[in-house]
C-alpha cells in the first residue's frame, strides 16, 4: 500500500488465485498468469510467436506453451532417453549373443583341429624313434674329436703348468733379492 505495508504474500494471494490450476481449468477461461508479472526466456519466443488467431489472453497462452515444453523437458524427453538407452541396451546383447556363438563355432573348430594335429605329430614322432638316425660315421668322428680335444687340453695344462713353475720361481728369486736388499741397509 501506499505506506509501504504488505498487502499480500504475492499476486495470486491478493487477487484470490489458486496457487495450482490445471491445463484443462486453463484452457476453460481461468486465467491464473498475470501478463505485467510474468517472466520467461527469450529464448521461449520461437515457439511461442505467433500467437494463434482466436487467443484473447496472451499470458494464458504463454502459460500453455511453457506449461506443455516443461512437460516436454522433464517426461517425455527422458522417457524418449530411456528408450534410446534400453534399445542401445538390447542391441548391445544381441552383438554379444552372436560374438558369443561365434566364439563358440571357432572354438569347436579349433579343438578338432588341433586334435588332428596332436594325433598327426604323434604318429610322426614315434615314426622317428623307431628309426635309427645316427651313422656309425658320425659316432666315430665324433669319438676322434672328443679324443682332440682331451688331448689339447691335457698339452695346454702341461704348458700352463710350466709357466707357473717359471713364474714361481721368478717370485722366489724376486723375494730373495727383496729380503737381502732389506737386510743390508
Amino acid at each position: 500500500d501506499a505506506d509501504g505495508k504488505i498487502m499480500a504474500e504475492s499476486w495470486r494471494s491478493y487477487s484470490n488465485i489458486e496457487q495450482k490450476v490445471s491445463i484443462e481449468q486453463q484452457i476453460a477461461g481461468i486465467n491464473n498468469v498475470t501478463g505485467c508479472l510474468s517472466l520467461f526466456k527469450a529464448s521461449l519466443l520461437k515457439t511461442i510467436l505467433p500467437i494463434p488467431e482466436g487467443v484473447t489472453v496472451h499470458d494464458r497462452w504463454i502459460a500453455m506453451i511453457a506449461d506443455k515444453l516443461q512437460s516436454a523437458l522433464y517426461t517425455t524427453i527422458p522417457l524418449w532417453k530411456s528408450q534410446i538407452v534400453l534399445a542401445l541396451g538390447a542391441e548391445h546383447a544381441r552383438a554379444a549373443l552372436q560374438t558369443d556363438r561365434s566364439v563358440n563355432e571357432m572354438t569347436n573348430r579349433l579343438l578338432v583341429q588341433n586334435a588332428q594335429n596332436l594325433k598327426n605329430v604323434t604318429v610322426e614322432t614315434q615314426k622317428a624313434y623307431g628309426e635309427n638316425n645316427i651313422r656309425p660315421e658320425t659316432l666315430a668322428e665324433m669319438n676322434r674329436s672328443l679324443i682332440e680335444s682331451f688331448d689339447e687340453v691335457m698339452r695346454i695344462q702341461s704348458e700352463n703348468r710350466i709357466k707357473r713353475e717359471s713364474a714361481e720361481q721368478e717370485l722366489s728369486r724376486i723375494d730373495r733379492e727383496l729380503s737381502s736388499g732389506i737386510l743390508r741397509d
